[in-house]
């Protein structure tokens, strides 16, 4: 609901296509979110390749050229959403998440929750994990069982516990709740004795203490949920980013999860 903002979206939501499954799932939700926003939005492929043919990454390039044009054309079809460029890169041995971001400053970067690479690339310095730790801007994952349509106006749901990032986690959630005229849902972990900040006057929230299990409170809570945000762990160890997401893989989430950056 573009009128639920106070200004214009200008920041593009940018997306990652790899070519899996999952590039599907991250589209889907991106495109929803742009056509409830009016945000712009711009597809990028990125793929490591693990042969030195310049004939195969030229292969793959054009692979995911054409995967993007189609889901560029599907999303004009479907909400009207109009996709603002597409690029591929194609790397030997080298992550290109990172590389596909450069340049712009993005609202988001959107990507599937496994990638081409299964889950376990994605929790342990993944793309997901290396983009998360470039961008200043939340990183958005988005599992393959996402609902379809995007359960776009369903509560957002927030993690708070005691690190930096948790003012910045709460903050985007408030803006997710106000651009789609969704509740805030905050669960405060142990030791967080307060919302980090006051409570806007157009913007319901359920504040909720969880005394222990803040991961499993997450999770049964995601379950109503349109979107979980949670904190990038502040730590120089790049496996580290995505380890709230451990436990949520044990029991699978089915909406997409939004790590954000102290900032």
């Amino acid at each position: 609901m573009a009128e639920a903002l106070a200004t214009p979206i200008t920041a593009p939501i940018v997306v990652l296509v790899d070519g899996s499954a999952n590039s599907r799932a991250a589209v889907r939700f991106a495109g929803e979110w742009a056509k409830e926003t009016g945000a712009p939005l711009m597809l990028r492929g990125a793929m490591s390749v693990w042969h030195r043919s310049a004939i195969l990454r030229g292969h793959v390039e054009q692979a995911l050229r054409q995967e993007m044009d189609r889901y560029a054309a599907e999303l004009s079809a479907d909400g009207g959403v109009v996709v603002g460029g597409t690029r591929a890169i194609v790397r030997f041995g080298r992550r290109t998440g990172a590389l596909a971001v450069a340049g712009h400053q993005p609202l988001a970067v959107v990507l599937g929750m496994e990638g081409s690479g299964g889950w376990e690339s994605t929790t342990r310095a993944s793309t997901a994990d290396e983009v998360s730790a470039t961008v200043e801007c939340p990183v958005i994952v988005v599992p393959t069982r996402a609902p379809s349509p995007p359960s776009i106006r369903r509560p957002v749901v927030v993690s708070l516990d005691d690190s930096r990032s948790a003012e910045a986690a709460f903050a985007f959630a408030v803006f997710w709740a106000r651009a789609h005229a969704v509740p805030v849902v905050a669960l405060r972990g142990p030791g967080v004795t307060a919302l980090p900040t006051p409570v806007p006057a157009d913007v319901e929230v359920e504040d909720r203490q969880v005394e222990t299990g803040l991961a499993e409170a997450v999770h049964a809570a995601a379950a109503d949920a349109g979107l979980v945000v949670v904190a990038r762990a502040p730590s120089s160890d790049p496996g580290s980013a995505f380890h709230f997401l451990e436990p949520l893989h044990l029991q699978p989430v089915h909406c997409p999860v939004a790590v954000v950056r102290p900032h």
